[in-house]
């Protein structure tokens, strides 16, 4: 079985090598060892970030007419001949984007012509391969809210274009998709493929790991701003004799909009109240290494989804400050809903008051995260057979 995956990029961002590290699991839970993983991104990936991943990453930039025209011809630059040997060999590919046709993050004016074109500049791979006749698969992904006829007709095309199959990782995301694109495509329902993720169980350490996120503060609608909210919290931590470990998930230097300068912020705040904290090096960490720091804390406060994921599938409480239903799904996974505030409705009280009680009740939301998460396992290997095949 040779699967083709595309769709991430493996460096800066957690989320990405949480969903291909969850990939291998699933891969070979269905196929055993002998299955064959080969991953594509348009950038040349970072060592670090490929450094603990089982299976090849490789780098192709080509445009769709460029790739059609060396598949046709036979002729064309040595890693464009390499990308149409792996399609050709592939018994099918996944496209691995978590998130889309979301109107919170993309809302523009729709044409046809215009959609159709970013269409095919973002998923090249996935076009040629259905032009060959491969098997394409969207993975479990989150799905809307998709209000805008760009977002809703971007579903219909991909549906009828680009995938064989789709699979959503929330109730409400299938239901928006189902809406856009009508019954004449199957949609799935399973978890993330990232609660498969591996990770290595060490003692906890008294610790309060921090996800915050640069998303997060742009859909932020409460009056009291995020960084502040952050800040009350820092200093109740402290004030519980516990440390403070920021976790940022993206984390791109050469953006200016990344976790890690939202981190910095809330940290020199509480420098200024006399609050010490430290903010992991994820540049210089393999993911798993990463999960494993995530795994390590007695609990975890989460603007990022894919921290949240981390954490929960190593047995880690999580409370919550979210933008989207994918949050409030996640934790229903795990009967965990309670610790949920929504970013248009949170202030500094509301939120350690709300911590109080989650610090109070962590062992008792470890052992019910912890029951729920064979429950979750079961559920993305019984969709991952439909999507991907095997025992």
């Amino acid at each position: 079985m040779k699967i083709v995956t595309t769709g991430l990029c493996a460096e800066y961002n957690f989320g990405c090598p949480s969903i291909l590290h969850g990939m291998e699991t699933l891969l070979k839970t269905l196929h055993g060892e002998d299955v064959e993983i080969v991953n594509y991104q348009p950038t040349v990936p970072d060592p670090v970030a490929v450094s603990d991943l089982g299976f090849p990453t490789k780098t192709n930039r080509s445009d769709y007419q460029t790739l059609l025209k060396v598949w046709k011809t036979g002729k064309g630059a040595p890693e464009d001949l390499e990308l149409i040997a792996d399609l050709e060999s592939a018994d099918l590919v996944a496209d691995l984007y978590g998130i889309c046709f979301c109107d919170n993050l993309e809302k523009r004016k729709y044409s046809y012509l215009s959609m159709r074109a970013r269409k095919l500049k973002f998923h090249p791979i996935v076009f040629l391969a259905k032009k060959m006749g491969r098997r394409v698969v969207k993975n479990t992904a989150s799905f809307g809210p998709m209000e805008t006829e760009y977002n809703a007709k971007s579903a219909k095309f991909a549906a009828k274009h680009m995938y064989d199959v789709l699979c959503a990782r929330e109730v409400q995301s299938k239901i928006s998709l189902c809406h856009a694109i009508g019954t004449d495509k199957e949609v799935l329902l399973s978890p993330d493929t990232a609660n498969l993720m591996p990770w290595t169980p060490a003692p906890r350490k008294n610790r309060v790991g921090i996800s915050a996120s640069h998303q997060i503060v742009k859909q932020w609608k409460s009056p009291e701003g995020y960084v502040e909210c952050m800040v009350a919290l820092g200093k109740y931590i402290h004030s519980l004799g516990a440390e403070i470990l920021f976790l940022p998930n993206e984390y791109d230097p050469a953006k200016a909009d990344n976790d890690v300068a939202v981190c910095r912020m809330i940290q020199e705040e509480l420098a200024k109240a006399g609050v010490p904290s430290e903010i992991a090096d994820v540049l210089q960490m393999s993911s798993t290494a990463l999960k494993n720091e995530i795994a390590a804390c007695e609990v975890v406060v989460a603007s990022r989804y894919h921290t949240c994921v981390a954490a929960l599938s190593s047995g880690t409480p999580v409370l919550v400050l979210g933008w989207h239903y994918k949050y409030q799904e996640l934790l229903s996974l795990y009967s965990q809903t309670q610790w949920l505030i929504n970013q248009d409705a949170c202030d500094s009280e509301k939120l350690v008051n709300l911590f109080r009680r989650f610090w109070e009740l962590r062992e008792e939301n470890r052992q019910t995260i912890q029951a729920q998460y064979p429950l979750v396992r079961a559920k993305v290997i019984d969709t991952g057979r439909v999507l991907y095949g095997g025992v």
